[in-house]
């Protein structure tokens, strides 16, 4: 597959990426841009549940770089709140 141009905002600011990938794309969507979901929010729903929301490189937060978990936004909003307290 080649390599594709891809411009997009970032905090506000304008970003150009240069996306190569190799083989086939993930099928899921990223639920937020509707870009390739590599990623799964791993947030916590209870019940030993995951929020499971498809999730592309740029809107899957990490909290941790040394674990394999990431992050939808609402799931990050709500676990730093509770971080908080």
């Amino acid at each position: 597959m080649p390599c594709e141009v891809k411009k997009t905002i970032i905090n506000g600011e304008p970003v150009t990426m240069i996306l190569c990938s190799r083989g086939q794309q993930p099928k899921e969507k990223c639920y937020i841009c509707g870009g390739p979901g590599y990623f799964l929010c791993d947030g916590d729903k209870g019940a030993g549940n995951t929020c499971d929301r498809p999730l592309c490189g740029l809107h899957a937060y990490m909290p941790n770089a040394f674990e394999n978990k990431h992050l939808c936004p609402e799931c990050r909003a709500r676990k730093e709140t509770q971080d908080v307290k």
